[in-house]
């Protein structure tokens, strides 16, 4: 499957597949092996690519991450680029991300959410100063209709995102 194909198939399953047990199941060994495959080579060859559709029990929000080995190389710290899905499967957000695992870890839920905000806040900051155009990139959190904790921090730790809903999902 080709990207747009891949994120198609996750936003009209994932709802029901939550129903139903995580291990083994189809559609999570799809997000978790193959869904990687529809990023195209010229990233794939170059960044880590990770995805989730959750671990023991079904993510609210599941998503896959491409990193720079040379920033992170992993989804806990670090700045890299996700596909977040938001948890009523209505939209994906292609993201510039934060880790958000060791700010939980050294502020609390609670400290973390502000930590995340003032980072990302400075990185939004940095890139208007880049002269990052608008139409190529909202500045600002992300509202994934979540009502989970961890789920809800993902929606913090979005510097920048472009929304896609389901009838006008990327091609590439």
């Amino acid at each position: 499957m080709n990207l747009q194909q891949s994120l198609s198939h996750i936003l009209a399953n994932f709802k029901d597949a939550q129903k139903e047990d995580l291990t083994n199941h189809a559609l999570a060994r799809f997000i978790r092996n193959e869904f990687k495959n529809a990023i195209p080579a010229e990233f794939s060859g170059r960044y880590l690519v990770k995805s989730s559709p959750g671990q023991g029990v079904w993510a609210e929000t599941p998503w896959l991450a491409l990193m720079d080995p040379s920033m992170t190389k992993t989804t806990t710290q670090g700045v890299y680029v996700c596909y977040l899905f938001s948890a009523d499967m209505t939209a994906v957000y292609l993201t510039l991300s934060q880790g958000i695992s060791d700010h939980i870890r050294i502020h609390g839920k609670r400290g973390a959410y502000d930590v995340m905000e003032q980072r990302a806040q400075l990185h939004r900051n940095t890139l208007s100063r880049l002269g990052l155009k608008s139409d190529s990139l909202t500045l600002k959190m992300v509202d994934l209709k979540a009502k989970g904790w961890r789920s809800r921090a993902y929606g913090h730790n979005v510097i920048g995102y472009k929304k896609y809903t389901v009838g006008q999902l990327p091609t590439n």
